[in-house]
């Protein structure tokens, strides 16, 4: 265990405690100096990427949840989920709506039961677009 001071890569000076071996330390300590963001910046960071979410999926069911910070926690996970899957056509979804997708639901469910390998890759995908549990999507994400 040491205590460093650390110039994150956003350029603020915080002093850090890391524990472990020198090697990795060492290796932590370069890692913040290029691409780390300090905790302050950080919570920017994801304050403004959950103000994303919430500005530009407007179009997904609204989420329900224990505490908005469990909202905000689901909301982040469906957006990372819907946008590293390019396989399925989100924004054709996304320009029809909400009702669309759920009108499609039997169709999803008729692509599972009868063992459509592609389709099945993207069931948990096709599940968030309208799950408004944030229990249930976390869930999903895990």
């Amino acid at each position: 265990m040491a205590k460093y001071n650390v110039t994150y890569s956003c350029g603020h000076k915080v002093v850090v405690e890391l524990f472990g071996k020198e090697k990795d330390r060492e290796s932590k300590i370069r890692w913040m100096e290029t691409s780390g963001y300090c905790p302050e910046c950080y919570k920017t960071l994801k304050k403004a990427e959950t103000e994303k979410v919430n500005s530009e999926w407007t179009i997904l069911p609204e989420i329900e949840g224990v505490s908005e910070k469990q909202v905000n926690y689901a909301k982040r996970l469906r957006l990372d989920v819907v946008t590293s899957h390019t396989n399925v056509p989100f924004d054709k979804l996304q320009s029809k709506g909400a009702d669309f997708v759920k009108s499609q639901i039997p169709n999803f469910k008729n692509q599972l039961e009868n063992g459509d390998d592609e389709f099945k890759k993207n069931w948990k995908y096709v599940t968030l677009l309208w799950e408004t549990n944030a229990g249930k999507i976390i869930d999903l994400c895990k």
